[in-house]
């Protein structure tokens, strides 16, 4: 739609952070090495230049396994909203038309489908999040584990949530495609 390059830009950064976290993790626990290497240490900043690299990558690839491990239901959300099969088939029509016919409509589409993408990535992000801090519990000895137990049950706690959230997203960015499609067909042209 009119997503900038930067909107989505940033929100794949964003959700590709979220991929660094648990893959760094990941590494940490296979490796047997403290968290306190990273948290402690100093880093220099020209770091964060490859690591914005890493995480835009990640981004993209995190975005893409969610949008396969999600269509099928973002599919049965649009038939709640789409019951006719006619109106069903159209939906892409739809959304295009909006686009074309009004900025402020075609603004809000795309912001509530970002929203959407961001909650999709982050159901992602934070299950595997909880998975590699019991991982890594699991494979270091861990003086403060409890810490990093309830950090793990919080992260999946905020993945169910998140699951709860984009399922809702979802359907109201197709009832906000639904009305926004008639209200602009209802709208006479000027003669």
């Amino acid at each position: 739609m009119n997503m900038s390059t930067t909107q989505i830009f940033i929100e794949l950064l964003i959700t590709g952070f979220g991929g660094l976290i648990w893959i760094v993790l990941i590494v940490l626990a296979a490796g047997g090495l403290e968290i306190d290497l990273i948290l402690a240490g100093e880093h220099s900043s020209i770091i964060l230049f490859p690591l914005a690299g890493i995480a835009y990558i990640l981004g993209i690839l995190i975005d893409r396994i969610g949008y396969q491990l999600f269509n099928k239901p973002e599919k049965k959300q649009m038939q709640k909203v789409f019951k006719n099969e006619e109106k069903l088939g159209k939906v892409k029509h739809m959304a295009k038309f909006i686009m074309l016919k009004s900025e402020r409509l075609s603004g809000e589409i795309d912001y509530n489908r970002s929203r959407l993408r961001l909650c999709r990535s982050w159901v992602i992000n934070f299950f595997c999040i909880s998975v590699a801090l019991l991982l890594y519990i699991f494979l270091n000895s861990v003086t403060n584990s409890k810490f990093f137990i309830i950090l793990s049950i919080s992260c999946l706690i905020l993945s169910i949530i998140s699951a709860i959230v984009w399922r809702k997203l979802t359907r109201d960015y197709y009832i906000n495609i639904a009305s926004s499609y008639n209200h602009l067909k209802k709208i006479k042209k000027p003669v």
